[in-house]
């Protein structure tokens, strides 16, 4: 996990990797108690597992929200 910081109070994270999962085109910010969430929606991670809609973005599973170890967030963003 990459963390660059820009502020005491706003962080920027974007996570390709986390452990041994995959986090594909998802990038998270935490400001105060905001969570913000940029997918770009151009890009494709070609079809899902079952053929029937195409990847955009997923954190391939529930992960961690930056800064707020207790709290999770599982995303899929797909076309169908």
């Amino acid at each position: 996990m990459r963390r660059a910081r820009r502020s005491s109070r706003q962080a920027r994270f974007h996570f390709p990797e986390m452990g041994s999962k995959i986090v594909k085109n998802v990038e998270m910010s935490v400001e105060g108690s905001i969570l913000t969430i940029r997918v770009d929606l151009s890009q494709t991670f070609g079809k899902s597992s079952s053929g029937k809609s195409t990847i955009i973005a997923s954190t391939e599973g529930n992960q961690s929200v930056p800064e707020r170890e207790n709290i999770k967030i599982g995303l899929n963003v797909y076309t169908k």
